[in-house]
């Protein structure tokens, strides 16, 4: 029983030297901004729960209600100037623009007009169809 005793103890004792396992960071691709600054810190506090790192991450303002829906140009431009400057203040960030398929000319420009302020068309021009955006 004394030797048992004797082996616990000094497993317990060598806990501490065991290797640690770094952990590798990934890059989030998917996080969605239903409510802009807020769901950053509620997405960081998910990260910091989990004991998770990222390298950074790429987020959208859509979600839910939040859809470039066809025909609001207007609305998708100001979302993607909101993200825009999200992203300005967390260097993590990549900020994805959307637009709608459907507006055509007016999507085009819009994509054009974020990858003059730096987006990347390879983020920014993907399109990501769901029943949500009504196609």
């Amino acid at each position: 029983m004394k030797a048992m005793k004797l082996l616990l103890f000094a497993a317990v004792a060598l806990l501490p030297l065991r290797p640690v396992v770094a952990q590798e960071k990934v890059f989030d691709s998917h996080v969605h901004l239903w409510h802009g600054e807020a769901s950053i810190r509620e997405y960081e506090a998910q990260l910091a729960a989990a004991n998770q790192q990222v390298a950074g991450f790429g987020a959208m303002w859509f979600g839910g209600p939040n859809q470039a829906l066809a025909g609001k140009v207007e609305e998708t431009r100001a979302n993607n100037d909101a993200l825009i400057a999200l992203a300005e203040k967390h260097p993590g960030m990549l900020p994805i623009a959307t637009v709608h398929p459907y507006d055509g000319q007016a999507a085009l420009t819009e994509l054009e007009r974020v990858a003059a302020r730096g987006i990347s068309l390879g983020a920014a021009g993907t399109i990501q169809a769901s029943h949500f955006s009504g196609f």
